[in-house]
């Protein structure tokens, strides 16, 4: 696993990354666009995502125990439990 805890990633733009197994636990993603991201298996324990635009990006088994997502904007997106979230709110 990568050493991202307690990351800021707030007003950033990540295009086609792999944060495949990634340990994001108690990160910051406020105001962040995802796109074509990989975060299969990711840990988001106490993290929170705040108002993201999330396209294109696979969650598939990531960890989202204690995690606050507000105002997320999600389209053509596979979630943690592989159910596809298509222009929806999270």
């Amino acid at each position: 696993m990568s050493p991202l805890k307690w990351t800021n990633l707030s007003f950033s733009i990540l295009v086609k990354t792999n944060f495949r197994l990634a340990n994001l636990q108690g990160a910051l993603l406020q105001e962040t666009a995802l796109v074509d991201v990989i975060f299969e298996e990711a840990n988001f324990t106490n993290a929170e995502l705040a108002m993201c635009s999330i396209v294109g990006s696979n969650f598939r088994g990531a960890i989202f125990d204690n995690t606050s997502c507000i105002e997320c904007l999600c389209r053509d997106t596979i979630w943690c439990d592989g159910k596809i979230i298509d222009d929806s709110t999270i």
